[in-house]
């Protein structure tokens, strides 16, 4: 397919003085700037006041000397010769279906058939070479547009110009990158901006807020706790829970970035949590996102392979390390020694560190499975029910090197005093520690090739009239 190039030399005009300012949130933008023109671009849904006062806004054929005009313009005056081909066409068609032949010259009339058959075959071939490049820049013009025809003011504003452009048209997210080298991570955050409002942008000052500009806040009444008395229980199985514990890691591709010509490089600067702001921003309206630096700093890192095979036996590469600054979104472009590994890694905060989940550990294979306790192990005793389980993790590494991998398990955990958890053993050798909250770690080195097996048991004792699930 043919690429339709739009000059960003020609956004608005050669000079290129940045004197406006941009404020964009999670709901609206305001762009504010000075013009002599009353042309805003090819948007709707807009709103423009001057000098704070509602001005009306009108479609008109009328279009100045800038980029998107010059595509406008270029597009139309296809459109015209594309036009005049289907009337010579229509012409030739014509004059073949009136003509009257008052003598037969067989030569002379074979003579004339060829050049008409040969310029009908030109023009055929003009027409749909014509048509396809229309095509294509039409299906371009309309992705960087949301109106098709110039939107103007319907008189100059001697003063500042204000407009309101829905965050649909104009939005940004937060882009974070990870490079890991050895024991040292660089850390860069970026703003990845998209403009699809039909107006192209150049600002002196822009600000990007992930908040609303229009909040809404409740007021809240207080309202007494009551405790009630329950009857009739009813227990219900356990529902899956989403968690962080349950990573899967996928390769969704990120957009390639648009390049921004002749005019000063982007400015970006980290105000605060989740507040930035960028100097001398070039954003033509475009279908492709302008990628500007916030910050960049440099951290230790911890990386281990860590598995929560309780609830996803996948074996992950977690990076661990204290941020500088606040993380705002769990989205990671990440490399390791400037290589990628993965386009769209996941993170959390994890108390006061950070960890990243960088990818899966493919030459490592868990199998988990219920052990069934023996008829003997479990039974009533006395008025005590006393119930014998467990599970056997089976670790596999198929790959040439060592591995040492941290696997988090769990056993049953109660919290009122008519059930009782207590782990009975875990397999010899196995360096592990257990919390109160029936948390398992695991520490093991697995040797190239190595099977290692693990059997957790435990019990659970309660009252034989209690019903309980786990």
């Amino acid at each position: 397919m043919k690429k339709i190039k739009i000059n960003f030399i020609l956004l608005l005009g050669a000079n290129f003085l940045f004197g406006a300012n941009l404020e964009l949130y999670q709901d609206q933008a305001i762009y504010k700037y000075e013009s002599n023109s009353t042309f805003i671009g090819f948007s709707k849904g807009i709103k423009a006041t001057c000098k704070d006062k509602n001005l009306e806004l009108v479609y008109k054929l009328k279009c100045p000397n800038n980029r998107l005009c010059k595509f406008y313009n270029n597009i139309n005056n296809k459109q015209l010769f594309l036009n005049k081909i289907k009337e010579n066409i229509q012409t030739i068609n014509i004059l073949i279906s009136n003509r009257k032949i008052d003598s037969f010259d067989a030569n002379m009339l074979l003579k004339n058939a060829q050049i008409i058959a040969q310029e009908k075959s030109t023009l055929k071939n003009k027409e749909l070479k014509i048509k396809k490049v229309l095509q294509l820049q039409n299906q371009e013009f309309r992705k960087i547009i949301t109106a098709k025809e110039p939107l103007h003011l319907t008189k100059k504003c001697n003063g500042e110009i204000k407009l309101l452009i829905p965050y649909s048209y104009l939005n940004f997210r937060v882009v974070y990158e990870a490079n890991i080298n050895n024991k040292e991570i660089t850390i860069k955050q970026n703003l990845s901006i998209l403009n699809r409002s039909g107006i192209d942008i150049k600002v002196k000052d822009a600000k990007f807020y992930y908040r609303n500009l229009n909040e809404y806040i409740e007021p809240i009444n207080f309202t007494p706790w009551i405790v009630k008395e329950l009857k009739n229980r009813i227990l219900y199985k356990k529902t899956k829970r989403l968690d962080y514990d349950n990573m899967a890691l996928n390769t969704k591709g990120s957009p390639k970035i648009a390049e921004q010509a002749i005019a000063p490089a982007p400015i970006g600067k980290y105000n605060d949590a989740r507040e930035y702001s960028i100097k001398n921003l070039l954003l033509p309206t475009s279908n492709k996102p302008t990628k500007v630096k916030i910050l960049e700093y440099k951290s230790n890192v911890d990386c281990k392979l860590k598995s929560y095979s309780y609830r996803n036996t996948n074996v992950f590469y977690i990076c661990t390390f204290k941020p500088k600054f606040q993380i705002d979104t769990n989205s990671w472009q990440v490399k390791e020694s400037n290589k990628l590994i993965n386009k769209d890694a996941i993170g959390r905060y994890q108390n006061r560190y950070y960890e990243l989940y960088t990818k899966i550990d493919k030459d490592i294979l868990i199998k988990r499975k219920r052990v069934v306790a023996k008829e003997n192990q479990s039974g009533i005793f006395g008025g005590t029910k006393r119930q014998k389980d467990g599970f056997l993790l089976n670790i596999i590494n198929k790959s040439k090197k060592s591995k040492k991998i941290q696997i988090i398990e769990r056993i049953p955990t109660s919290n009122t005093n008519k059930i009782e958890v207590k782990l009975l053993s875990v397999s010899k050798g196995v360096n592990y520690i257990l919390k109160k909250d029936g948390k398992i770690t695991i520490n093991l080195e697995l040797k190239p090739k190595e099977n290692k097996k693990i059997e957790i048991l435990f019990e659970i004792s309660y009252n034989k009239d209690l019903k309980i699930i786990y």
